[in-house]
């Protein structure tokens, strides 16, 4: 009985896409360039392609707000769109870049365990072929990345990425 219960719990889980898994609250300066916001972070390495380029999608925030910022776990493998709908179904709509490293310098080591995305800052490469970046943070015991990784919508983010969504 306690097999099938654990074998059925997990089941459930699997299929859930999302995992809500904590609250913060974060001041945002949105008048800062986001270079001098990276510069506060002390990533090891950075992928400067394209962060000042969003999409139209992604509006532009003035001045300095404390915002309510939810961590979310994908739960399963699922494109973009489909996890921007499940953020925006909660209530919340998806973190942009700027949001992304303000949770970063409020929590910089959770992205050591935990890959962390902002799906709603969303940029194209500049060679013309289209394919969509979307920013994550991540890293490991000894380092902390700041990269744009493609996101086009045949491609699927995996079972453990964390996303961000802001209200």
């Amino acid at each position: 009985m306690k097999k099938f219960f654990w074998f059925f719990l997990n089941t459930i889980l699997k299929k859930m896409m999302f995992f809500i898994t904590a609250k913060t609250k974060l001041e945002i300066d949105y008048e800062k360039s986001l270079e001098q916001i990276i510069a506060e972070c002390k990533f090891d390495h950075v992928d400067y392609t394209n962060f000042s380029n969003p999409e139209p999608c992604s509006i532009p925030k003035t001045g300095k707000k404390v915002v309510i910022v939810k961590v979310f776990k994908l739960r399963d493998y699922y494109n973009y769109q489909k996890a921007v709908k499940k953020i925006e179904k909660s209530g919340y709509e998806p973190a942009t870049l700027y949001e992304l490293l303000a949770f970063d310098k409020k929590m910089p080591d959770f992205q050591r365990k935990n890959p962390v995305a902002a799906f709603g800052h969303v940029s194209r490469r500049n060679n013309g072929n289209g394919v969509r970046l979307i920013p994550c943070i991540w890293g490991g015991s000894s380092f902390r990345n700041l990269i744009l990784r493609e996101s086009n919508p045949g491609l699927l983010w995996g079972n453990g990425i964390y996303c961000l969504g802001v209200k």
